[in-house]
């Protein structure tokens, strides 16, 4: 019952502390190169560095950095614990709360939940999760997906999802 108890707080913090976090993990990835030679315009060498962190180097041409390979490593993890993690958790806790929503019963763990369905038709309860994977692909995918030499492309990917994500909700207009 203690757990219960702290449900309702625990899913709300990490709710609101998805975003920061996704993006801190997926900086794992984020490389900014530098020109280590520059003088001899034929034989141009680059060397990158962690755009978080300078003082580690990253395993970018040709070279492997065993502390750039442990971060990326340990973000691998954490991508699956938090931004897809989270997300199913929140589908587990939407699914079994479904039928106390849709006979309007409220149980403990409805309420726990009530910050994710409430803004939403009874039939749409879920859609916060379709908002929460569009929150983590602007945040954090779009910046693994693109590197740091791509950013107009991740800007058009970004404003590409949100018009996208805009029609549908217009569209369907889950909300209460």
């Amino acid at each position: 019952m203690g757990m219960l108890h702290s449900l309702p707080l625990a899913l709300f913090l990490s709710y609101c502390l998805a975003p920061s976090v996704i993006k801190a993990i997926f900086y794992s990835w984020a490389c900014v190169a530098y020109e280590s030679d520059g003088s001899n315009s034929q034989n141009i060498s680059y060397h990158s560095y962690l755009r978080k962190d300078l003082t580690v180097r990253c395993s970018e041409y040709g070279y492997r950095s065993p502390e750039h390979d442990a971060i990326k490593t340990a973000a691998s993890i954490l991508v699956a614990i938090w931004p897809i993690g989270t997300v199913a958790l929140y589908a587990a806790t939407l699914l079994l709360c479904q039928s106390s929503l849709r006979e309007h019963r409220m149980t403990p763990l409805h309420i726990a939940t009530r910050f994710l369905h409430r803004d939403y038709k009874v039939d749409w309860f879920a859609w916060e999760l379709i908002e929460l994977n569009r929150r983590n692909m602007l945040v954090g995918w779009v910046l693994f997906i693109f590197d740091t030499d791509h950013a107009f492309i991740r800007l058009v990917v970004a404003l590409l999802l949100s018009l996208a994500s805009l029609a549908l909700l217009l569209s369907i207009y889950p909300c209460a």
